[in-house]
């Protein structure tokens, strides 16, 4: 039994057959209207990239692209702005992120981003902020670069995996050199223009056998305030196909062997990276219970150790 002060009742036909009123449930609202929120992340330089690191998931991609002969890479002024009023004009929320990835979008230019945040302002609407996140490996900012970043309030993901010998094993210019010198003084030129910015690191055959030595250098060389993680593991068909390319009936399941990396019959390649001279000798001293906890960590904010 349902007591009357808790019961609901639904409404009756009278014997006119006349309709009742419905009470509709009402969702999000923002400025009058059905609030409506999206996120696309950008690459309007696609794969280019200006350094060479050798687990890179996409830099193979440019083949697969098909660019035409003498056909830039680099979204041009009109598509980039019919893109811009699109992604506003399609949401009706208090904030509009909009974040930009590559390739390295830095090769694009400073100017590039001021023609961004130009026509952002153009079809901003009133009462909404605009937000802009930018990916980058670091290695071309300089003070013009950060002072237009902390005027923007831009939030920069700065590609860097832990100290020097970690970092230099795989994230190497077009000529094999490392670029961990260059990284850093990206960090020291983000901190001197307050720039707000966050670290995503790489959990690879190195790094992830290394753990406590990349967490301490990105709290305490870094001075990193967020650090993110992603663990490098592939199909091993990456390198040749495009992603999201097979049927549904061949997708896996969570829980599938085929998924773990090492097992028989997986299609999945764990680091895609070759050992160089060197790197194999670093520490293994750690425990397996905080391996883990990296491995699996996509993105997170650690406590000090």
């Amino acid at each position: 039994m349902v007591s009357s002060a808790n019961a609901t009742t639904s409404p009756v036909a009278s014997s006119s057959n006349a309709e009742s009123p419905m009470q509709l449930t009402q969702g999000p609202q923002f400025q009058g209207r059905p609030s409506k929120r999206m996120h696309v992340m950008a690459k309007p330089i696609g794969a280019v990239c200006n350094i060479d690191c050798n687990y890179c998931y996409y830099l193979s991609k440019q083949d697969l692209l098909e660019y035409k002969k003498g056909c830039s890479p680099e979204m041009d002024g009109a598509m980039l702005e019919q893109y811009i009023k699109n992604y506003i004009q399609g949401q009706n929320t208090p904030e509009i992120i909009f974040s930009w990835q590559g390739g390295e979008p830095t090769m694009l230019g400073l100017n590039y981003f001021k023609k961004i945040v130009e026509l952002q302002t153009k079809y901003q609407p009133p009462g909404v902020k605009i937000s802009n996140d930018l990916q980058t490996n670091g290695t071309l900012l300089d003070d013009k670069w950060c002072e237009f970043l902390a005027k923007y309030n831009f939030l920069v993901g700065l590609s860097i995996d832990g100290p020097q010998m970690l970092h230099d094993a795989y994230r190497t210019n077009r000529a094999g050199r490392g670029t961990h010198k260059q990284v850093m003084q990206a960090v020291e030129l983000l901190h001197k223009h307050k720039v707000s910015f966050a670290t995503l690191t790489c959990v690879n055959n190195l790094t992830s056998k290394n753990p406590l030595e990349v967490y301490r250098f990105l709290r305490d060389e870094v001075r990193s305030p967020q650090m993110q993680f992603i663990p490098i593991v592939e199909q091993k068909t990456f390198r040749t196909d495009a992603p999201q390319t097979g049927q549904s009936s061949e997708q896996l399941r969570q829980g599938d062997k085929r998924l773990i990396p090492g097992n028989a019959n997986s299609i999945m390649e764990l680091g895609v990276c070759r050992m160089r001279l060197g790197v194999i000798f670093l520490s293994q001293s750690l425990t397996n219970g905080f391996r883990k906890t990296l491995v699996r960590c996509l993105s997170s904010i650690l406590k000090p150790v």
